[in-house]
């Protein structure tokens, strides 16, 4: 990971988490381009979340807008319950840094 990004999840951590929490999120994780150090200036932060059952997609877009909000770049969100046991689902898995 690379140290401006390290910098920016370490400075806004709690503030994730509790905006993690208010939107059902239990879990986050990156991965993508940020997780393999391979970004570039256009990258957005990609993170695989796990949603609690009781989530909605308001929950998730709300999730994704205010992290891009709060760390000043765009954030994709992937639900974890959408990945599939297939090529893409166990690379996403397999490069998942845990937050």
């Amino acid at each position: 990971m690379q140290k401006t990004l390290q910098e920016l999840l370490e400075r806004n951590r709690q503030a994730m988490f509790r905006i993690a929490r208010a939107n059902r999120a239990e879990s986050l994780a990156l991965f993508g381009s940020y997780a393999r150090g391979t970004e570039t200036p256009t990258s957005d932060i990609d993170l695989l979340v796990t949603f609690s059952p009781k989530a909605t997609l308001f929950d998730h877009a709300r999730l994704e807008a205010e992290l891009s909000e709060l760390l000043g770049v765009s954030v994709d969100v992937v639900s974890a319950a959408v990945l599939k046991d297939d090529a893409f689902g166990r690379h996403v898995r397999q490069e998942a840094i845990a937050l």
